[in-house]
């Protein structure tokens, strides 16, 4: 071969060596991917078992769903479910099926499980659910709720009440939805007892139409009426005779509201229940009361 040749060769074979060298051609199938330089997987790695399943609940629990009570609970001597009101502010709570249900107006529900119970032997049972401090005092109250005595400590707030088993009438008669209602409404109540002929006891009050408050009037021998009012100034929108049926309608519960010297005076039902409304201007029968 001619030394030209050689030289015109030489730089294809160094091509060629070089390309072994490398691990072959282009087309040749790529090594494996080493295990460390993978991707990571997406999948959630093993925490050591199952997550727990969330509670079927209305909003989400403080503790988790394994302090659940699944058998019946008694506080002191009343079967759960057992019902606590308070005022100033405005609360209730519910102790029931393994669960605590605190409610304050215009602010988020909370619930968390009912924990392990004290044995209360002292008359007193004091322990933690969630952030909540509870405190219940066996007959150590005297209010329209019951005899129990119930603290809830939570975010700082002291709530304090009364409450009792929700089986038992107490409890039943306890809340009064139009409660905070009558001394807002005081103008539109008083407009429609003065339209009445007679003395009249309030059943049920509620907001209508803008800036008009109804509510369902009874007298003496169990008659219904429906009125309107402004709730400012008082005027009048409409005074109708309704039947029983539509009444109900409005209706929550027993409670009925006499107003001072404009109401009918009535026997209560339950005077341990009873609340007075403002200073002088009426009082709030709960559990009902005859005329």
């Amino acid at each position: 071969m001619k030394a030209d040749s050689r030289g015109k060769l030489w730089p294809v074979m160094m091509l060629a060596f070089g390309l072994a060298a490398c691990g072959g051609s282009d087309t040749s199938e790529p090594d494996p991917q080493p295990e460390a330089s993978r991707a990571p997987s997406m999948e959630r790695p093993d925490a050591g078992g199952p997550a727990l399943p969330q509670p079927d609940r209305a909003s989400a629990p403080l503790v988790s769903e394994e302090t659940v009570r699944a058998d019946p609970v008694t506080i002191f001597d009343m079967q759960t479910p057992v019902r606590a009101v308070g005022q100033e502010p405005d609360w209730e709570v519910i102790f029931e099926d393994g669960w605590i249900v605190f409610e304050r107006p215009g602010l988020p529900l909370v619930e968390v499980p009912l924990p392990e119970l004290p044995d209360g032997a002292n008359g007193v049972m004091e322990f933690d659910a969630g952030r909540m401090r509870v405190t219940l005092t066996r007959d150590g109250c005297d209010g329209p709720g019951g005899s129990l005595d119930v603290r809830i400590g939570f975010e700082d707030v002291t709530y304090v009440g009364c409450g009792g088993s929700h089986e038992g009438s107490v409890a039943q008669a306890a809340s009064v939805s139009w409660q905070n209602l009558i001394v807002d409404y005081g103008p539109a109540i008083d407009a429609c007892l003065s339209e009445a002929s007679g003395k009249r006891l309030v059943r049920a009050l509620y907001p209508r139409e803008e800036n008009t408050v109804g509510m369902i009037l009874v007298d003496e021998i169990g008659r219904h009426e429906e009125c309107g009012a402004n709730s400012v100034s008082g005027e009048i929108s409409f005074f109708d005779p309704v039947t029983t049926d539509q009444a109900e309608i409005w209706l929550d519960g027993p409670a009925v509201f006499a107003r001072s010297e404009l109401g009918l005076v009535c026997s209560s039902v339950s005077p341990q229940q009873d609340i007075e409304i403002g200073d002088g201007f009426g009082v709030l029968y709960p559990a009902g009361c005859k005329a």
